[in-house]
């Protein structure tokens, strides 16, 4: 392969995929009774049942835990209303993720990290994070903000959030009930959404041009260049929780996955099991024209591409085959079926 890899901006993704295994013997020495499967998926289940209060009878139910910061897109933000929407993605990064298990957002904690706090700045970030909370049914209880001159320069900011979900009686959905005929239905991305920023830095660099200027491909609704880079992440909360988690779908829904770092194959491929493989069909859903404007101007294969963007497909489920009703999934591409044998992965058609 000859064209820009991400690795080439600094991000080594073989590297982020063994540290959780390298690190696990630590969190494994921590674990106890009430904390349910294992590291790498998209939140981690308690079960309160299982705690002391719970074998007492006092409290029941499970909790869905996650978190999950914006990266390099902050790079990008230089305008203070910028950081509205980068407030916007560091909730939405978080609460898609508690969507896979089927949990309901319930609060979330924001943590900023800056050189020097500017109050212009801080109000519409944490203005955006309370925005998409309010979308999501989600309480924000409160947060941090740390003020670390030396660790940071004086306009610099990082932002992560922490969220909590409920999960239902019949909810942490996992990929044992797949079965070949079931189809794979997605929801469109508003763009980039908050992964692999560090490869579309390095093809800005490549590229030249003004941030500020027109946009070079088609984008509506925007001014800039910069302004098309940093569309937020879009909230899947209402479509799933409302429409694919219905009670008119209930039990439709055998897989769910949040598409970031790493694309659809990596994504949903942590769910399935052995025996079926995803067969993704090329074509069947809008891809946004920034996709083939970066591979075009940075030189960037497909593969890589796919490995590293979600190509226009932020949010994607496996719905059971047999009773499938295309008008039952409102919104949504038919975007592949589950096909017999593999070893539980993704194959392109």
């Amino acid at each position: 392969m000859g064209g820009l890899l991400y690795k080439d901006s600094g991000v080594d993704t073989e590297l982020a995929k063994r540290i959780p295994l390298h690190l696990r013997g630590h969190a494994e020495r921590t674990r106890r009774r009430w904390v349910e499967g294992g590291l790498g998926g998209f939140a981690s289940i308690i079960d309160l049942s299982k705690t002391d209060l719970g074998g007492k009878g006092l409290v029941r139910g499970r909790l869905a835990l996650t978190c999950d910061g914006v990266g390099t897109k902050v790079l990008l933000a230089r305008e203070d209303k910028d950081f509205a929407g980068i407030g916007r993605d560091a909730v939405a990064m978080c609460v898609n993720d508690l969507l896979v298990l089927g949990a309901e957002p319930l609060a979330l904690l924001d943590y900023v990290a800056t050189g020097k706090i500017e109050e212009d700045r801080l109000g519409f970030l944490v203005g955006g994070i309370a925005s998409a909370c309010e979308e999501s049914g989600c309480a924000l209880v409160g947060g941090e903000t740390a003020e670390m001159p030396g660790l940071y320069e004086a306009e610099e900011l990082d932002v992560a959030c922490f969220a909590l979900g409920l999960l239902g009686e019949d909810a942490g959905l996992g990929g044992e009930g797949i079965r070949p005929g079931d189809r794979v239905i997605g929801l469109g991305s508003s763009g980039l959404h908050s992964n692999g920023f560090s490869l579309v830095r390095r093809v800005l660099e490549k590229w030249g041009g003004d941030l500020e200027g027109e946009v070079p491909y088609e984008c509506e609704g925007v001014d800039t260049f910069r302004e098309a880079l940093l569309l937020p992440t879009r909230l899947y909360v209402r479509e799933v929780l409302e429409g694919w988690l219905s009670l008119k779908n209930r039990g439709k829904v055998r897989l769910m996955a949040h598409v970031t770092g790493g694309g659809l194959a990596d994504n949903l491929g942590r769910g399935l099991c052995g025996g079926v493989t995803c067969v993704i069909e090329r074509g069947s859903w809008k891809v946004p024209e920034v996709f083939s404007w970066l591979a075009s101007e940075g030189g960037i294969e497909a593969e890589e591409m796919a490995s590293t963007f979600n190509m226009g497909l932020g949010y994607v489920g496996v719905v059971r085959g047999e009773d499938f009703r295309e008008e039952d999934w409102e919104g949504a591409s038919v975007v592949g079926y589950v096909e017999e044998g593999g070893e539980g992965g993704v194959a392109w058609s």
